[in-house]
């Protein structure tokens, strides 16, 4: 009997690590996208909501485009939303994207210190 339980305690982890990295796949689809990323760097670095128009000042896209990439995050829950009256503010979701995204503005989202003299490599960066 310990035996049976044992194999079905083991097939129920395998099931659930193997959600758990359809989820994780999916959410690194998600976000493995320069446009997406860089929206996100600006929510997560202002801490704030933006609308729409604040934001396409900040990333270089037409507002067709930030548009879409905005639906494409409110689908996947990277973003929530607030209305008040006419417009849409949007801010990054609680959860692991936000947390994703606040390790890699430490390396990708701002401007990195020209590591020349250690032999490191400086990555070209645009906010």
């Amino acid at each position: 009997m310990a035996d049976q339980n044992k194999a079905l305690s083991e097939v129920t982890e395998i099931a659930q690590v193997s959600a758990n990295a359809d989820s994780a796949a999916s959410l690194l689809k998600s976000l493995a996208n320069p446009h997406r990323l860089m929206v996100l760097c600006v929510l997560a670095g202002a801490g704030g909501e933006f609308t729409v128009s604040q934001l396409n000042q900040r990333v270089p896209l037409s507002q067709s485009a930030l548009s879409q990439h905005l639906a494409i995050m409110r689908k996947e829950h990277l973003v929530r939303t607030r209305r008040d009256c006419q417009h849409i503010y949007y801010a990054i979701a609680e959860g692991p994207a936000l947390q994703i995204i606040q390790i890699l503005q430490q390396h990708y989202c701002g401007v990195q210190p020209d590591n020349s003299v250690t032999g490191e490599h400086k990555h070209d960066v645009h906010e």
